[in-house]
């Protein structure tokens, strides 16, 4: 069973991508300033922590924005479900030969693209596990992959209270969400880092 919280098929995101303006705003420069330019921050203080270079792993990439930031030194693998949105990455970034871009889901990863990543990095995916299924999927996919810090940042209002429970928090900073349209019109969101290691 899917431990997602929608099943929406590829086709729903094929034609979200295909529609211009629908990510602009998280692709905005004012975005990357806001919210990538911390996240480039965290991880450049773990790989030197690590003493090297990091293997990031992005879930739900979308058109993996971070990569405007990101060191070329770090390797990056960012998946979606989107067909759309990974040839796209694959024609913008191509010129980045460590980085690579998958079609797939989550149990896809897991079952064919299963690897090692230092980093899990999650933008606005966590609203689409179901929260029965929230520790079931810290403990298939995020100890899965043997990463040792995950990196969460969400759009969406979502609960991280299992996240605290299962991993260590090393570090936090607060964001706002200013987008025209939406009712609440400035929303304040966290970035959250977590050490894996202590999951129990």
């Amino acid at each position: 069973m899917s431990k997602l919280k929608k099943i929406l098929p590829k086709e729903h995101w094929d034609k979200i991508h295909s529609e211009n303006g629908y990510y602009d705003y998280m692709d905005s420069s004012y975005f990357i300033d806001l919210c990538y330019k911390y996240i480039v921050e965290e991880i450049i203080s773990l790989s030197s922590k690590l003493e090297r270079s990091i293997r990031l792993l992005e879930l739900g990439c979308s058109h993996s924005t971070i990569l405007n930031l990101l060191p070329y030194e770090h390797q990056y693998t960012g998946f979606d479900i989107s067909e759309i949105v990974i040839q796209e990455n694959k024609n913008k970034w191509k010129k980045r030969k460590n980085s690579k871009f998958i079609c797939t889901d989550f149990d896809g990863y897991l079952r064919d693209h299963k690897s090692e990543q230092d980093i899990i990095l999650s933008g606005n995916c966590l609203i689409y596990i179901k929260p029965e299924k929230m520790l079931e999927f810290i403990n298939d996919f995020i100890l899965g992959t043997k990463a040792k810090y995950f990196i969460v940042y969400e759009i969406s209002r979502v609960r991280t209270d299992m996240l605290k429970e299962k991993m260590k928090l090393l570090n936090s900073g607060n964001f706002y969400i200013n987008m025209l349209g939406l009712i609440e019109a400035k929303r304040k969101r966290k970035i959250e880092v977590y050490e894996i290691g202590n999951l129990v």
